[in-house]
């Protein structure tokens, strides 16, 4: 793997950054007031003059609904728009209710493989 240097990175960050932000539908001020910054300091972010703090990073993570790494550069989960709607709204779940969860997503598939089969029940 090609280590980035910091232009690079710079440059990745603020492409990813807009993206998302427009994504998400917010302007440069309202993430910006989020972030305790001024418009102008987040657009030198957004346009990669300016590096990303890690804690900025994390609160934007959190905002725009994306894993910090993909500010970063690296590649997203997926693209599949329903994967990517499912791990969204899996992160939102209580801790303690994950186990829920997982067991009601685990009975769907089963009733789904039922339902593709015809309803006849597998033999193990």
């Amino acid at each position: 793997m090609k280590i980035m240097n910091q232009k690079d990175l710079l440059n990745i960050i603020a492409a990813r950054l807009k993206s998302a932000r427009q994504e998400a539908n917010l302007t440069q001020s309202e993430i910006a007031e989020m972030l305790g910054l001024q418009q102008t300091s987040f657009s030198q972010i957004e346009t990669g003059r300016v590096l990303l703090r890690v804690d900025h990073l994390a609160k934007l993570a959190k905002i725009l609904n994306k894993p910090a790494d993909y500010f970063l550069g690296y590649p997203a989960v997926t693209d599949d728009k329903d994967i990517a709607n499912i791990i969204s709204i899996a992160r939102q779940v209580k801790p303690e209710h994950r186990g829920l969860m997982v067991n009601v997503l685990k009975a769907f598939l089963q009733m789904s493989d039922s339902m593709s089969d015809g309803g006849q029940e597998s033999e193990s």
